[in-house]
């Protein structure tokens, strides 16, 4: 199992599946395997700027889960 560098697992991403998505390689359908190479990450998670306006304008979490992420509650 592959965990792309958005967060997904690839074999169950709508995209890759679709075959709009190279599984992390350069494409123009994706912008996180770019940018994680710019910031010097291995996926988006490690990124102290996550989540970003790239997750929230491309959805691939729910807004909600999102700016829970980005708060600062700790649950436990």
């Amino acid at each position: 199992m592959k965990i792309s560098v958005c967060g997904l697992v690839c074999e169950r991403c709508p995209k890759f599946l679709k075959g709009h998505c190279s599984g992390c390689g350069p494409n123009d359908f994706c912008p996180f395997p770019a940018c994680a190479e710019e910031k010097g990450v291995e996926i988006c998670f490690d990124c102290r700027d996550f989540p970003c306006e790239k997750h929230y304008k491309h959805k691939l979490f729910s807004e909600e889960w999102l700016d829970f992420i980005k708060s600062d509650e700790v649950v436990g």
